[in-house]
């Protein structure tokens, strides 16, 4: 009986440490990308609300958001057919709102910021850009909505409708923009670059809605998820400088304050 005791305590002894040892287990890097993933879907979920309403209020056909749509359509399609001048206009600005321009000018930033030294800058930009485009194609494979169908179309564009590419390239591209260089900009010079943000991201989805390619709903869509896709790749970045020893960001002072000086 006492040998059985024995074993018995022995036994029920060595399970607590098999138990506990589980998350003790956890090596550095482990912990670190569950820190990361954690701050990464937080951003995203956060982010993502509007996009999921907009998704469901045009998947649910409501009426005043199709009215709305429809509305600004047939506005400016007849606009565009009495100016052909408004139309070389509105295809100029989606032109350069098009990976024709935003490929080589973000491979140019990517390279530009890695021999200056700044590597993490560079990673962020290179990877916000890079995948800001799959992830659009699988949001609009996923939707299938198609492009609005208007009389005497001024323009074409292939694929679906929701949620407008160039309208999240557009957002991507100025948020990427003012994160990096968001600390070596002050005063007159931050306000200008925000403004000019802002123009840019509006005139391109005006472009697109106005040639009649997309509904309003798709370049706020597009938007939407642009804002969200910067607000992941941001918070990842910030997990990544924390891991490095360097302080959690401020909105204020931009992805990488340090590197004021080289970025001016």
């Amino acid at each position: 009986m006492s040998v059985f005791r024995s074993q018995s305590g022995d036994h029920t002894h060595s399970d607590g440490p098999m138990t506990g040892s589980r998350a003790d287990n956890l090596t550095p890097g482990e912990i670190r990308f569950a820190r990361r993933a954690a701050v990464a879907a937080l951003a995203l979920v956060a982010c993502a609300v509007p996009f999921g309403t907009l998704l469901v209020l045009v998947r649910n056909h409501w009426g005043p958001l199709l009215d709305l749509d429809q509305d600004a359509a047939d506005a400016l399609h007849e606009l565009a057919l009495r100016h052909h001048a408004f139309v070389v206009a509105l295809k100029a600005i989606s032109r350069l709102g098009s990976a024709v321009v935003y490929v080589p000018l973000f491979v140019a930033l990517t390279v530009w910021l890695y021999a200056r030294g700044l590597r993490r800058l560079a990673v962020f930009v290179a990877v916000t850009e890079a995948l800001s485009p799959g992830i659009n194609a699988l949001a609009k494979h996923s939707i299938v909505r198609t492009r609005p169908v208007l009389p005497d179309p001024v323009a074409h564009a292939p694929g679906y409708s929701f949620p407008s590419g160039h309208a999240q390239s557009a957002t991507v591209a100025a948020c990427v923009l003012l994160l990096v260089f968001h600390a070596a900009l002050h005063g007159r010079r931050r306000v200008t670059a925000f403004a000019a943000a802002g123009i840019w991201v509006v005139s391109v989805c005006f472009s697109r809605v106005g040639l009649g390619v997309h509904f309003v709903s798709d370049v706020l869509a597009g938007v939407v998820l642009g804002v969200a896709w910067v607000a992941t790749t941001a918070a990842l970045f910030n997990a990544w400088r924390r891991d490095r020893g360097r302080p959690a960001l401020h909105p204020e002072h931009g992805l990488e304050p340090e590197a004021a000086s080289r970025l001016s």
